[in-house]
């Protein structure tokens, strides 16, 4: 057998009124899917039914299986829902999404239904049990693809082939279909039926070699960082789907790499190692243009302020925040040059200063020069500041469950819009009814049937 093909580092793009064009690959790979002209109108599945949405809500005749566990695609969809699409969230008996038995609890107690992290995660959404192990229910499912807009999978590359349920079969049932397969290494390649959670994928894409002191040993980002800038960039794509779908009335199938997303969120490292053949390593919070890049101890208990100056004119206003001081004005100091030079007796000086005031006034002080710099908070001074309090970052959640406590609320706001949480995440299986009666109109009967054999389940 031969071996499998290997992700292009470039694509030679084609175009009717443009010359073929050599760029670099894409981190999401599009699949073919036919010309199907419609009226535009008709480019969205058919009215929801269950909760009404605002009516500016962008996506709100948008509909969204999602076939997925963690955070990559949950949190992608999630976007999705909190701007107005039904996002259906598909899981099964045998195998809820983990994030269900991820901490904090209500009361600290393990429970399917009480993980604030789920909840935060898949708020505004449908929840639907199918075994697509079963064919009866793999029949299902092609039948609400048919009535589906996008489809979002975060299984193990070439999962969805194996069920029988790959891009080119569900097409048949829905031919404008947008399908999002986000995996660790993406579905090409010599690597890409290989195992990766966050700190896999960091190694891998080069962020953990540049992630730690000098001389030190590695580091791994406390949360999973190449899940959610996965998540961003596939919500980017999907918007730019439903755009080109609108336009031309075709469908896309998107392959997406998370080890490639972060391999392209260090950009200036690739390009400074592949046209300089300068190696970046770990070098602390520290860039290579400018001296006072870190946090500096205030006075205080664990008190910290960031401060990043990146130009002659903000060293001045610096220079003047702290009164002109005199070490401030030494020669060695006048150019961001010999002071990039001079890095280790430069950080010393700022934090003995820094370490003079308290946070809050090193903040206020520098902030009213012009210093770009900020305090370290802690997560209750954050979600308990006035501006997390006045931008509503933070909103009751009405989950049965959960009620009253507030989990973290979308970051879009949307003028002539309210800002709320309107619906709760899902229970399990919560919405079999609704997907079995109301979308796909089984007879009740006959729901109890599929449900009692294990389909919906």
């Amino acid at each position: 057998m031969p071996p499998p093909p290997v992700r292009p580092r470039w694509r030679i793009l084609a175009a009717s009124s443009l010359r073929p064009q050599a760029r670099p690959a894409h981190k999401y790979s599009p699949g073919e899917a036919p010309w199907h002209p419609q009226s535009s109108s008709e480019y969205l599945s058919p009215e929801r039914g269950s909760v009404k949405t605002h009516p500016l809500l962008p996506l709100k005749n948008v509909r969204v299986i999602e076939l997925g566990a963690a955070i990559a695609s949950p949190y992608q969809t999630s976007m999705y829902a909190d701007m107005g699409a039904e996002v259906i969230k598909m899981e099964t008996e045998k195998r809820p999404d983990n994030i269900r038995y991820t901490n904090p609890w209500v009361g600290e107690k393990r429970d399917l239904d009480a993980s604030y992290y789920f909840n935060k995660l898949n708020r505004n959404k449908l929840g639907l049990l199918l075994d697509l192990r079963k064919e009866e229910a793999k029949g299902i499912f092609k039948q609400i693809v048919s009535v589906t807009d996008i489809v979002v999978e975060n299984f193990a590359a070439g999962t969805m082939d194996s069920l029988g349920l790959g891009y080119n079969e569900l097409r048949k049932y829905r031919p404008d279909l947008i399908m999002i397969s986000l995996s660790g290494f993406g579905a090409t390649g010599p690597d890409r039926s290989f195992v990766a959670y966050g700190p896999v994928l960091e190694g891998v894409g080069g962020i953990m070699n540049l992630n730690g002191w000098k001389d030190g040993p590695p580091e791994i980002c406390p949360f999973s960082y190449t899940d959610y800038v996965s998540a961003l960039y596939a919500s980017q794509l999907v918007m730019s789907a439903l755009y080109r779908r609108r336009i031309t009335g075709q469908g896309l199938h998107a392959d997406i790499s998370e080890a490639q997303v972060a391999t392209n969120a260090i950009p200036a490292t690739f390009y400074d190692g592949a046209v300089n053949g300068r190696m970046w390593s770990r070098n602390g919070s520290r860039t290579l243009h400018h001296a006072i890049h870190e946090f500096f101890p205030c006075k205080g208990n664990d008190d910290w302020i960031a401060i990043s100056i990146r130009d002659e004119a903000e060293w001045q206003a610096f220079c003047k925040a702290t009164g002109d001081a005199e070490w401030t004005r030494r020669p060695e100091f006048a150019t961001e040059a010999s002071r990039l030079q001079r890095q280790d007796e430069l950080e010393r000086l700022v934090g003995q200063w820094t370490a003079t005031i308290t946070r809050d006034e090193a903040f206020a002080l520098l902030q009213r020069h012009g210093v770009s710099a900020g305090p370290m908070y802690s997560i209750k001074e954050v979600t308990e500041g006035k501006h997390t309090i006045a931008r509503k970052t933070y909103l009751p959640d009405p989950h049965p469950i959960t009620k009253d406590r507030r989990i973290a609320a979308s970051t879009i706001r949307l003028a002539g819009a309210p800002r709320e949480i309107f619906r709760p995440a899902p229970l399990w299986g919560q919405h079999n009814p609704y997907v079995s009666l109301e979308l796909l109109g089984f007879a009740p009967a006959e729901a109890e049937r599929l449900k009692a054999s294990g389909v919906f389940s």
